[in-house]
């Protein structure tokens, strides 16, 4: 009995002495450990970039390959705050080969994403980020906190937002569905148009701007807002019969105030295009 009960007392030892198992991730995802802040940067990846909220302190990558899968070579490098993901493809291939990534960040941290094209999306985040997809689009949905969205040639798309924004294209458009405004926000095109369904906080700066394109707002009934449209060659409609539209020496201008209590700033600019002000339910 004296044997048994010692050897009993070794195997518990033994177990509850051993090191933990250390986490290993799925074949095709990456982790890195951050800090409060991380820029990650995609060489010439040409798949999708999903990004989504994940862990603290950590970011994870993860691999979804298509056509030749043998033919796609990535590497992965971590520098400090920054992560470069790189992608080679080999040419000549008879099919369409690709990669995409499912990327996991941490809430509430300050965070900038880089990518060359494909489309760019980010689902369900908080904080401080920067998106910027130099050949694609961008779609944003369920984000807070303080957001740029960034891309020289593709569309801007977001849907329950609420949150400082700063979102600009050089060829696309920009449409947004629930989204709520605030402190300094930017809409900008130059060859597209701005498509805005949403609300301005109290004390919002909103500044929606367009080079050759038009510009529709959408705001709701009970909108406080004070308003400053103007456009040299473009056409103003309001459907607030508090916005007054009037000519000038430099085109068209419409300015009133639409509702009561704090109201938020809404200045609208065009170069080449019209202007229409909406009333929402």
């Amino acid at each position: 009995m004296l044997v048994a009960a010692l050897l009993l007392a070794a195997i518990v030892l033994i177990i509850t002495t051993r090191p933990a198992t250390p986490f290993h991730p799925a074949p095709a995802t990456r982790v890195f450990q951050v800090g409060d802040q991380v820029a990650l940067r995609f060489v010439r990846s040409t798949g999708s970039v999903r990004v989504r909220a994940g862990p603290g302190g950590q970011v994870s990558i993860k691999e979804s390959r298509s056509g030749i899968t043998s033919a796609i070579r990535t590497s992965y490098r971590q520098q400090g705050d920054v992560i470069t993901v790189t992608v080679s493809i080999e040419t000549g291939l008879p099919t369409a080969t690709w990669v995409d990534f499912d990327v996991a960040v941490p809430q509430n941290m300050i965070a900038k994403l880089a990518v060359p094209a494909g489309t760019l999306t980010a689902t369900g985040l908080n904080g401080n980020f920067v998106l910027q997809d130099t050949g694609g689009s961008i779609w944003a949905a369920n984000v807070s906190g303080t957001i740029a969205l960034r891309t020289a040639s593709g569309s801007i798309n977001t849907s329950r937002v609420t949150a400082q924004v700063n979102a600009s294209t050089g060829n696309g458009t920009i449409t947004t569905i629930s989204t709520h405004l605030r402190g300094d926000s930017l809409m900008q095109a130059q060859n597209g148009t701005i498509n805005f369904h949403g609300s301005l906080d109290p004390g919002c700066r909103a500044v929606f701007r367009n080079t050759n394109g038009a510009i529709g707002i959408t705001l709701p009934a009970a909108a406080s807002v004070l308003v400053d449209a103007r456009t040299p060659h473009g056409s103003i409609s309001s459907g607030f019969s508090s916005v007054h539209v009037v000519s000038d020496a430099r085109g068209r201008v419409a300015r009133g105030r639409v509702g009561r209590g704090a109201p938020a700033l809404l200045r609208v600019q065009t170069s080449g295009g019209s202007i229409s002000l909406n009333r929402g339910s």
